[in-house]
């Protein structure tokens, strides 16, 4: 199950989704998944400082991650793609994909610039969707 994680930029929100599905997966004894992730209008480059720090302070390491823009190649590799906001699903890359879809319990905030807190915050909602995610992934695979 290839799982792909969308957001703007891939320097927020996403990787850190990323991330926090890898060790969600993996603390839950899951196997059969892949996490990555990508960003509607990103370039490439690195997480923000806010993300790593964030991540840092969880436990996480995202100074290796690079951030990559979102293509139709690579939305179409995936089984499922979680995008943060509903104007994400808008992007060509996505165009009439099924497996494309918003977080269950809605968009997520953006804290680019916003500061050490904003991200806390953001890292907070993604772990409890994560976590929900792949419940939801679990049961229908355990149905099918």
């Amino acid at each position: 199950m290839n799982v792909l994680f969308v957001c703007t930029g891939n320097t927020c929100r996403s990787p850190l989704a990323e991330a926090i599905a890898r060790r969600v997966a993996r603390e839950r004894g899951l196997e059969g998944y892949t996490f990555s992730s990508a960003g509607t209008d990103a370039v490439e480059g690195a997480a923000t400082e806010d993300t790593i720090a964030v991540a840092r302070e969880r436990g996480l390491d995202l100074t290796a991650f690079r951030s990559r823009r979102l293509t139709r190649d690579l939305a179409g590799e995936a089984d499922v793609v979680v995008v943060m906001a509903e104007h994400h699903l808008a992007d060509p890359a996505l165009a009439d994909l099924p497996q494309a879809a918003l977080f269950a319990g809605g968009p997520v905030r953006d804290p680019y610039g916003l500061g050490p807190g904003a991200y806390r915050q953001t890292y907070e909602q993604l772990e409890r969707a994560v976590g929900d995610l792949l419940d939801e992934l679990e049961a229908k695979r355990v149905t099918n």
